[in-house]
């Protein structure tokens, strides 16, 4: 009854507002996919009062979707539960304008995000807290944290990886640890139980690079024919289908899709030309 209910009201929500519908079941079977990862499970961003949402971030209970000010004056962020059922709604603060805060992580206490050269820190209550300065690119597009470092992209630009003092408006160390710039970079998640990072891209290409945390790419995998624009990319940890990589696309509607990523660690999908270079 619940999967009924939940499937009706998404696609009449659809119908009204958006080009668009998703059919989706919770919990249940993997979708069929023809790109690299099953998809466990997909809900639409219903972001009314917005009409471009582009970021994603988990605080460890709630998926953080962000979206850019059309209407309003004001960017919000959308708050999610694994079902896709909308739990909040917070004014993007901080200064915010235009596209607002693009992709978005979380250090166990503060949802980082930036829309310049600053990453902005917002508690979970959404209450704007501070910054630090990341590396000269604007808008730090990308963004992902492993316990340590914070990593940024910038749409084809370079990964900065650099680890922050905590002090606001302090600057981290940050350093390039990539070889070649990122074509489309929009996303960054730090995967801890395969110790890589995973990076979408907008550039209509459907690519998910996959990065070892020094900064050495070891695949390339697709959601394609599914999706081929992508906005923000964070590891989810469900209670239906345990830890997930979300990314967020943009799309119509714009859509939450949590994939199957646990067979995929970096040293199994290395070539072994690249498995040497690990380990010169």
């Amino acid at each position: 009854m619940r999967t009924a209910l939940c499937v009706a009201l998404v696609l009449a929500l659809a119908a009204a507002s958006f080009a668009g519908s998703n059919e989706f079941t919770f919990p249940g079977t993997p979708y069929a996919t023809d790109g690299t990862f099953d998809i466990f499970f997909q809900f639409p961003v219903l972001a009314l009062d917005d009409a471009h949402v582009v970021g994603l971030g988990f605080d460890g209970t709630y998926i953080w979707c962000s979206a850019g000010d059309i209407t309003t004056g004001t960017c919000h962020f959308y708050l999610y539960d694994e079902a896709g059922n909308h739990m909040a709604t917070y004014d993007q603060l901080g200064g915010a304008t235009g596209w607002g805060h693009r992709d978005l992580c979380f250090d166990g206490t503060y949802m980082f995000g930036s829309y310049g050269t600053q990453i902005n820190a917002f508690n979970t209550m959404g209450d704007y807290m501070g910054y630090f300065n990341g590396p000269g690119i604007s808008p730090c597009r990308a963004l992902a944290f492993d316990g340590y470092y914070f990593y940024t992209c910038g749409f084809s630009e370079y990964i900065y990886r650099g680890h922050w003092d905590g002090v606001w408006g302090s600057t981290p160390d940050w350093q390039i640890i990539s070889g070649d710039v990122i074509s489309g970079c929009y996303g960054m998640a730090y995967d801890g139980s395969n110790d890589c990072l995973w990076v979408s891209t907008a550039d209509y290409t459907g690519d998910l690079h996959q990065f070892t945390t020094d900064g050495l790419q070891v695949g390339t995998h697709t959601t394609l024919p599914e999706f081929d624009i992508h906005g923000g990319a964070s590891m989810v940890n469900t209670g239906a289908y345990g830890m997930t990589l979300g990314v967020l696309m943009q799309f119509s509607p714009d859509t939450v899709v949590l994939y199957d990523v646990d067979a995929f660690s970096p040293v199994e999908d290395a070539s072994w030309s690249s498995i040497k270079a690990m380990y010169r």
